[in-house]
């Protein structure tokens, strides 16, 4: 198993430490569900959305996938990534959404960072009508 530690990135602990309300929602979004997206970057920039177990342990957010997979792979690759909530659970069910973003974090198309991060350089795709 392949761990990355945060670079520019914000633990799940720190961000409990900056939203206590939000990360106790996470945590039981994600016991009631079993399921969040995880959006990654494939090597040619294009992104990728796919389904994974998400996992609070330590203050770590550990996202359950299968080595080599495709999004395994990208992760490899480029390790920023993003995760969203799902619309239902693995059963078509649908508890409600869960979507903030926390005080002093800037969302962008390379996910949240922290303001004033210059993160790991332009990796972005061409986008869509390019």
């Amino acid at each position: 198993m392949h761990v990355t530690s945060p670079r520019d990135g914000v633990t799940f602990a720190e961000m409990a430490n900056q939203a206590p309300d939000l990360a106790t929602m996470a945590e039981e979004r994600f016991g009631v569900t079993g399921l969040s997206l995880v959006a990654t970057l494939r090597r040619d920039g294009w992104p990728r959305i796919s389904p994974v177990e998400p996992r609070v342990f330590e203050g770590q957010l550990y996202l359950g996938m299968m080595p080599r997979s495709m999004k395994s792979l990208d992760l490899e690759r480029d390790d920023r990534c993003l995760v969203h909530s799902t619309v239902s659970d693995k059963d078509g069910r649908r508890p409600p959404q869960l979507r903030e973003v926390l005080p002093g974090l800037t969302p962008g198309p390379a996910g949240l960072r922290r303001r004033g991060s210059r993160g790991r350089g332009s990796r972005r795709g061409p986008g869509p009508g390019a």
